[in-house]
């Protein structure tokens, strides 16, 4: 009698099949001969806990009403298999209770995550509450959090979080900003701890010099340590990773001079899918219709509906 014994397959050894919006973009960027990398840019919300005067998003508290479906944007993001990058950004990420599973789907069907936060949804108000204003009690505590939220985020995605003057000033206009010394210095002694694994999560800095004060930039690397783990003077880190990967980002523009071409990847928030940035921030701010707009987003639209829609954009652009 011959016994046939029928082994499980491994599916982690199994080549995965290309996302129909990776496989869309990165033909596009080859026949185009776009340099750089093909991203998906993800605004989950434009809801923050900050209210930065500079923010060209304009995020501030009070906006739940601008957050993108979770499951869509995790259907939308599943159609990125294969794809080079995702870039994940607010508003502020962390307030959202679903924001790690969100960027878990991004890490196992990208390449590269690049996630922006100010860090304060690491831990929970209520413990930063209990600590009295203690600094060394708030520092450990937004330490255990981040260890604890992280702890399932793989080491191909890089946690960017701003450590600049305006951000460390908390005054009476920036009250928001009260535990953002004790967020840095907590991110950076984990940044330090983390940098050489390879199952963590990298945690990178935005050392913005600040207008007026040319040199704030490097004094407050010098000052939490964090040389080799941010950039000075630029508005987004980029091919700072240890892997020498950078973010896809492209820098906020007058959502004037909005165009209608792909530069290697798309935008999406909750109103809609966008071919680059300028034409978001003008829907955002306008509320116009423009030319870079592939589709918008309503409560019944579908993963289906958001793919069949960039495929026809990028026909209409490649036939001009």
């Amino acid at each position: 009698m011959t016994i046939e014994i029928t082994l499980p397959i491994n599916t982690d050894t199994e080549p995965k099949t290309v996302g129909r919006l990776a496989n869309i973009l990165n033909n596009f960027r080859q026949a185009n001969k776009f340099g750089g990398t093909s991203y998906g840019f993800f605004y989950l919300t434009n809801e923050c806990n900050y209210a930065c005067d500079m923010c060209y998003m304009d995020s501030k508290p009070g906006l739940k009403n601008t957050r993108l479906n979770p499951e869509l944007s995790k259907g939308i993001m599943r159609e990125f298999q294969g794809i080079d990058e995702i870039i994940i950004s607010g508003g502020e990420i962390t307030i959202l209770p679903y924001f790690v599973e969100q960027i878990q789907t991004a890490a196992e069907v990208a390449g590269f995550v690049t996630v922006f936060t100010n860090g304060t949804g690491f831990v929970d108000r209520s413990v930063l509450r209990q600590t009295e204003d203690n600094f060394e009690a708030i520092r450990d505590a937004v330490k255990l959090g981040m260890e604890e939220k992280l702890q399932n985020i793989p080491s191909n995605v890089e946690i960017t979080i701003p450590a600049t003057a305006y951000h460390l000033v908390s005054d009476s206009a920036h009250k928001a900003h009260k535990y953002h010394e004790a967020i840095v210095t907590a991110s950076a002694t984990l940044a330090r701890e983390w940098f050489d694994r390879n199952d963590r999560p990298k945690i990178r800095f935005i050392a913005k010099n600040t207008p007026g004060q040319p040199n704030s930039g490097q004094e407050i690397i010098d000052r939490f340590g964090i040389q080799g783990l941010g950039s000075t003077g630029a508005a987004f880190p980029g091919g700072i990773s240890k892997n020498g990967r950078g973010a896809s980002i492209m820098e906020a523009r007058n959502p004037s001079e909005v165009i209608s071409k792909i530069e290697g990847g798309i935008h999406i928030n909750h109103q809609g899918v966008f071919a680059n940035e300028p034409s978001l921030l003008q829907k955002l701010h306008l509320n116009n219709v423009t030319p870079g707009e592939i589709c918008s987003i309503e409560s019944s639209t579908s993963v289906e509906e958001v793919v069949n829609s960039v495929a026809s954009f990028v026909e209409r652009v490649r036939e001009t």
